[in-house]
């Protein structure tokens, strides 16, 4: 009878944390669909680096969690190579802000403000004010996801930019005025779901040492 029961008891505790990890499994799976892995980023950059422009775009959005207004309204005077800091306007919900160049972009945008003016828009459209059409943006995002499967949205890089500067130890606030937000719960807002994921995600060097074993 003893037996019977604590063979009863291994069954259910068996069933009950198979149950669980087939929740922790859909979870994470559910959770993926909300940001870009280091790995996802990298496939993206890959696919559209045959594209000198698109490739930098993807690399600045991703880069400073910007808007696509934010983009196409950059202007060559935005960028200062001597302090290596870029100078995000304001827009209706974001507020401005200052941050630094990654080393690995400034070549690019030093070859794409060359020999302009100051108040030249970084990035040259067909319209008739010479700006990029957001629409144009969102084309592109349309087709890196046919091309990679995964859904592209603006939402969607700055959720994974916000992601992965907290895994990488950054404070929210430092977070938040990264992004332009005006407030934490901003910033909150925007994880969603995978705000309470992040602590127990593993940090890039994790994942490349656990990949590598």
């Amino acid at each position: 009878m003893k037996y019977q029961h604590a063979k009863l008891l291994d069954q259910t505790r068996e069933k009950n944390m198979k149950e669980k990890l087939e929740k922790s499994g859909e979870q994470s799976k559910e959770l993926n669909c909300f940001y870009f892995t280091a790995s996802d980023i990298t496939l993206i950059l890959s696919v559209v680096k045959s594209n000198y422009i698109h490739h930098i775009w993807f690399r600045l959005l991703y880069a400073f969690g910007l808007t696509v207004g934010e983009l196409v309204n950059l202007r060559v005077g935005d960028i200062d190579f001597t302090n290596f800091k870029i100078k995000i306007a304001s827009s209706k919900k974001l507020r401005p802000r200052v941050l630094a160049l990654p080393n690995s972009i400034i070549r690019d945008l030093r070859v794409e403000a060359h020999n302009r003016d100051a108040d030249e828009l970084l990035f040259r459209g067909r319209s008739q004010t010479g700006r990029i059409h957001p629409r144009t943006v969102q084309k592109l995002f349309e087709k890196v996801e046919h091309q990679t499967g995964m859904e592209i949205s603006v939402s969607k890089i700055r959720r994974s930019v916000a992601l992965h500067l907290l895994q990488k130890g950054w404070e929210e606030k430092s977070v938040t005025q990264h992004l332009g937000h005006s407030t934490n719960r901003a910033t909150r807002k925007l994880l969603g779901k995978t705000r309470q994921f992040y602590l127990g995600s593993d940090l890039p060097l994790d994942e490349i040492t656990k990949n590598a074993a």
